[in-house]
């Protein structure tokens, strides 16, 4: 149906804007990628010479992702670029759920330089693009009809601003319950020294 084959695209459009988000923020200059490197290294998972070729391999990776997603739903070729990107998001979340577990206080960096601790935010931000993944798989499977250009177009814009929000959520749930959740590591510490003086 031509209203499956649209929604599939949306959902394929969050996650390639996703991984196109997240390579930019690591690739754009070296600083960026030196950065990501430091940050793999914080996490304590692999050791510190592992960082520069884990960075790279991650690095490729999300380029292939990007560049299966280029296809039409549906395909194969799309069917492995979703399958590689769930398992990569997992994989970040396995690395993410380790950092809380070990209660270190480093950032995600996922998407960008950010002054925000890991915190479950993070967690729940790859569930809700694991879900869009397979969401785009499943619908994927039964979409058909042709891929009108205006509507194509729409559904690519909207799967951006989709990944956008998600990638915002923390910021935007903040916003909405108007001061920022104790949830957050640094902002905890932030309220608990604020109380100290107080």
């Amino acid at each position: 149906m031509e209203t499956s084959m649209h929604v599939s695209l949306l959902l394929q459009s969050a996650i390639g804007w996703a991984f196109a988000i997240s390579l930019a923020s690591k690739v754009f200059s070296v600083s960026r990628f030196r950065r990501f490197v430091a940050t793999i290294t914080a996490f304590r998972i692999l050791d510190a010479r592992s960082s520069m070729p884990t960075a790279a391999a991650l690095v490729g990776v999300e380029i292939l992702i990007i560049a299966l997603l280029l296809r039409r739903p549906g395909t194969w070729t799309t069917s492995i670029g979703l399958v590689a990107g769930i398992a990569l998001l997992l994989a970040y979340s396995v690395a993410l759920l380790s950092v809380l577990g070990r209660r270190l206080r480093i950032g995600c960096n996922c998407f960008g330089s950010s002054t925000d601790l890991v915190s479950g935010y993070d967690v729940a931000r790859n569930g809700l693009l694991i879900s869009c993944g397979v969401g785009a798989l499943l619908v994927g499977r039964h979409a058909s009809g042709p891929l009108l250009f205006w509507p194509s177009l729409l559904s690519a814009a909207m799967g951006l601003a989709l990944v956008v929000v998600v990638i915002n959520a923390r910021t935007l749930v903040e916003t909405l319950l108007g001061s920022y959740s104790l949830d957050s590591p640094r902002v905890r510490d932030d309220h608990l020294s604020g109380a100290a003086h107080g």
